[in-house]
């Protein structure tokens, strides 16, 4: 008979902090790492259940005067069942159940079911926004957009599927009693996923203010 040994991974105050800057040489994103790798050096077997709890998440510019701080606190994260040993007979058997509250004020809850035995990765992913005071990332949203919201709330739902390379899902978002302007500056950031993000949302919010809106994207990548 062959055994094998799996151990779970608690903790508890966990803080990270990435760091975004015009300097290459300031920037801590992360990149490059592989934190599977840095889970499996605290845990002495292969983990089958990771639990994050109590902790936060934030995400600083420091170029500016008026610095950008992204901050999630009550961070808790739950994943079950990584290498099956509950022998789940499903093509996805693990389990991801998160939440958070972003800027001290909307909370962020989602789930996922994934697999990390398939040759190639597979998940489904649903997560939502609730009620975001767009007012409380105003800073973020002057560098990265340049935009100023002067009113307004965010609600999102979201969903994504990856099977076999393919990535499809959906993206609405529900804009209330939003007044924003557009801010005639350069902020020097270079052009990427962010700013192009950011942009975006900006570009929706102006196109009509002081009104209640949904807008619903599909997401396709191959």
């Amino acid at each position: 008979v062959l055994f094998r040994s799996f151990s779970s991974l608690d903790v508890k105050n966990l803080r990270v902090l990435l760091i975004d800057s015009v300097l290459s040489g300031n920037q801590q994103l992360g990149e490059g790492q592989d934190w599977r790798a840095v889970f499996n050096k605290l845990a002495i077997a292969p983990l089958e259940t990771v639990r994050i709890s109590d902790s936060r998440f934030e995400f600083h510019n420091l170029d500016y005067k008026k610095p950008v701080q992204m901050i999630f606190d009550s961070v808790n994260i739950s994943v079950i069942n990584i290498n099956n040993t509950e022998k789940v007979a499903k093509e996805l058997p693990s389990f991801l159940n998160f939440s958070a509250r972003l800027q001290r004020d909307a909370w962020v809850r989602g789930n996922a079911r994934f697999s990390l035995l398939h040759p190639t990765p597979s998940f489904n992913l649903n997560f939502n926004l609730s009620a975001l005071d767009l007012q409380r990332l105003n800073n973020f949203f002057l560098l990265y957009g340049p935009y100023y919201f002067r009113s307004g709330d965010l609600t999102s739902y979201t969903q994504l599927n990856l099977h076999e390379r393919e990535l499809r899902g959906s993206l609405t978002v529900f804009l209330k009693d939003i007044e924003a302007i557009r801010i005639p500056w350069n902020n020097q950031v270079s052009p990427g996923f962010l700013r192009d993000t950011v942009g975006a949302f900006g570009d929706i919010a102006l196109r009509r203010p002081q009104r209640s809106e949904e807008h619903t994207s599909e997401l396709q990548s191959h």
